[in-house]
């Protein structure tokens, strides 16, 4: 057990040292001392930031944009037609939920409910009801905006596969930036030096 220890002990010794502390380099031409951060941080950092990022789109059109995809394959596209979110089988799915609560999120601006826009009696617009009833609202997409939501939320090259591939590509990237950053930058400085 020990040896397996002292094994991966070393491996994160090793990737600690070479990628997660490795610094910018000294250049004659200009200067990159954050002092705070190193290089290696930095690049984790920006990559890790396309890493949620990806997870962030992955969330948006799968997740919560499954409502839109359920209310375009039933068709509801005016109050006769709506559908509740027990009929779509999606009355327990809390990002859909927390998504309907925002007024100015991607999934309120092309999903209505039915009295949303109700007309008073002397046919003016009553101003909407912020509180949703998820147990009994039922919701729809109107005609005009049925294009912008499939566009919107089209779940074409965001499945789990492609998200996947998306960490694993800016996780490899982030090693190869390591790697060689420090390389071109060099290459940059000695370019700088035979022109200045």
């Amino acid at each position: 057990m020990a040896e397996i220890y002292n094994f991966f002990g070393n491996i994160c010794d090793y990737l600690r040292e070479n990628y997660w502390e490795a610094p910018f380099g000294y250049y004659r031409n200009f200067e990159i001392d954050l002092g705070f951060i190193t290089m290696g941080q930095m690049v984790f950092l920006i990559m890790g930031a396309f890493m949620v990022a990806a997870v962030i789109m992955y969330v948006q059109k799968n997740v919560i944009g499954s409502l839109v995809h359920a209310l375009l394959r039933e068709k509801a596209m005016d109050e006769d037609s709506a559908r509740s979110l027990g009929e779509l089988g999606l009355s327990r799915n809390l990002l859909v939920r927390h998504a309907l609560r925002r007024r100015d999120s991607a999934l309120r601006k092309v999903v209505r409910y039915v009295g949303e826009e109700a007309r008073r009696e002397d046919g003016t617009l009553r101003a909407s009801v912020d509180v949703i009833d998820y147990a009994r609202a039922r919701f729809y997409i109107p005609p005009a905006l049925c294009d912008r939501a499939a566009i919107r939320f089209s779940r074409e090259g965001t499945d789990g596969r492609a998200l996947v591939l998306a960490i694993l590509f800016f996780f490899v990237l982030a090693f190869v930036l390591i790697r060689f950053l420090p390389a071109v930058l060099g290459w940059a400085d000695n370019l700088m030096s035979l022109l200045g």
